[in-house]
């Protein structure tokens, strides 16, 4: 019985270990520290026109979604029309809603994560968002 009780907290200890591993864990960055990131050529503001749940190896993990870009902030995003994301939570994945405004902060490949992008809720109030977008006015082209 001790052996069996044994395993059964090593089996929980295991799976709690393991999620948290799992687990999207980011720091969400200035406005600044956004446009000066080597790893990031785009940086613009757009509203989602479809989304479309994509498979890789079997499975349904990414969502593609394509977009209509209002501002550009950084990068030429004259040839951008859609942005990838993880489907996974755990994947820092975005949360994707047609017709919703976001500041995407994209990679070469049109990658977004959680941890650069955000969305632009109408009849809502963030300050950070609020004081994130006043910053990245100042690097508008368009």
């Amino acid at each position: 019985f001790r052996e069996c009780k044994l395993r059964i907290l090593t089996i929980f200890a295991l799976m709690m270990t393991s999620s948290s591993a799992l687990a999207c864990s980011c720091h969400i960055s200035s406005a600044d520290d956004v446009i000066a990131d080597i790893f990031s050529p785009y940086v613009f503001t757009a509203i989602v026109k479809e989304a479309t749940a994509i498979k890789n190896d079997g499975e349904y993990s990414i969502v593609e979604a394509k977009v209509d870009i209002e501002t550009t902030y950084k990068g030429d995003t004259s040839n951008l029309r859609k942005v990838r994301t993880s489907l996974s939570s755990s994947m820092c994945g975005l949360p994707i809603t047609v017709g919703a405004r976001y500041v995407f902060v994209a990679s070469e490949n049109g990658g977004v994560s959680y941890c650069s992008s955000r969305i632009i809720e109408e009849n809502s109030y963030d300050s950070e968002l609020e004081t994130f977008m006043q910053v990245l006015k100042g690097y508008a082209k368009n």
